[in-house]
């Protein structure tokens, strides 16, 4: 189970960068499941890339994608993860 608390948003765009370690990263915000065929249609979607752009133009823009998208849906993510504990938090001042 995962610690329910709210997560630091440059800590999880840091986890997504290093290779592997952004597993725990959409671990920590229960994305986990959607996190990895996220990846993997990345994946998918850098090898079409690299067919379809001459390798020097592709192999750049293949690397921005590989790591932008990622990062976009964990901060994306980590942010909703946030705002459900502050919720909670002004539910309980009331």
């Amino acid at each position: 189970m995962v610690n329910q608390k709210p997560v630091s948003i440059a800590v999880q765009v840091i986890l997504c960068i290093i290779p592997l370690v952004w597993l725990y990263g959409f671990y920590r915000i229960e994305k986990l499941g959607v996190g990895i065929l996220m990846v993997i249609g990345v994946s998918i979607l850098v090898i079409v890339i690299q067919f379809l752009i001459p390798i020097y133009v592709g192999y750049a823009i293949a690397w921005l994608v590989s790591f932008l998208v990622p990062i976009y849906y964990m901060v994306k993510w980590s942010q909703k993860w946030n705002d459900k504990f502050e919720e909670y938090s002004n539910d309980s001042k009331e």
